[in-house]
């Protein structure tokens, strides 16, 4: 289950200062030197001006704003490289959301890499958890596996909880009022596996999550108006890319622009270092 984190500091750091330690003075490899050092994050959380300071400097540049921001929104990226990312996520009570706002509360998820969590304001949310073994599983929808249930917590305001890749699961109850968390994430030591929803009641994997959806939006497409070339294209994406649904949705759109080498794209996918990949593959082709 996720570890709650005591830390009891009063210290205050700026956001420069924080992502300067993480750079310098963590591997962002480590799960015990990241909790070791959970306080400094407590330090940013502490730092009452930080995030409306942030907001106000990218605010100056609008064309530029949340640029290299890939999560779904309301999340504030602070700083991302190739190790680690900081991000704040702004957490709305239920009464103030519109159908438009994409907020996965009561929706039980992993996550792909592991990170450290704060409280930043408001009362926060609440999350039930649950543990799973990720690396046990191929990942394919309706997938039986084996979930344990665990604790309910509440993100309160200086509050740490570590979450552990493709181990901890958690589902995310409206916090009453207007709320924040933030968050280090440890890119470096990501896993090989995606993100799933869960069935928590049929034990089951419900879908990935789909992290790239104007990729695939393209790829849904391409069947209907590629040639041959964006079958060598499409080839080239499905071998290298980062996301496996993407991967996944790029040998299928290949296997159905061409059709006669379908069984060659599978054998090439069963190389995926991701089973989902040549698993859901297979069902999709024999459907």
């Amino acid at each position: 289950m996720p570890l709650v984190v005591e830390n009891k500091t009063d210290h205050t750091l700026a956001l420069n200062e924080f992502i300067d330690f993480c750079r310098h003075d963590l591997s962002q490899y480590d799960m015990d030197e990241t909790l070791e050092n959970a306080g400094q994050l407590k330090a940013l959380c502490n730092n009452k001006r930080f995030f409306a300071d942030f907001l106000t400097d990218q605010l100056k540049h609008p064309d530029e704003f949340q640029s290299n921001n890939t999560y779904t929104p309301p999340v504030f990226v602070l700083h991302i490289d190739e190790r680690f990312a900081v991000r704040v996520v702004v957490w709305l009570p239920e009464s103030d959301l519109s159908p438009f706002q994409l907020l996965s509360y009561r929706e039980p998820h992993d996550h792909d890499f592991s990170f450290l969590t704060c409280g930043l304001f408001g009362s926060g949310y609440q999350t039930e958890t649950y543990e799973y073994d990720g690396l046990s599983y191929q990942g394919l929808m309706d997938e039986a596996i084996e979930i344990t249930p665990r604790k309910t917590y509440q993100l309160s305001p200086g509050k740490l909880m570590y979450y552990r890749a493709n181990r901890d699961i958690h589902s995310q109850i409206p916090p009453a009022d207007f709320s924040a968390s933030l968050n280090y994430i440890l890119l470096g030591e990501k896993t090989r596996r995606m993100q799933f929803y869960f069935d928590i009641k049929k034990q089951c994997i419900k879908n990935p999550i789909d992290q790239y959806p104007v990729s695939s939006a393209m790829l849904s497409i391409a069947p209907l108006i590629g040639n041959e070339d964006t079958v060598d294209v499409l080839v080239t994406l499905a071998s290298k890319h980062v996301s496996a649904q993407t991967r996944l949705r790029a040998w299928y759109a290949a296997a159905r622009l061409s059709p006669e080498n379908s069984n060659l794209f599978l054998q090439h996918a069963s190389r995926d270092d991701e089973p989902y990949v040549p698993g859901r593959l297979s069902q999709l082709l024999n459907d």
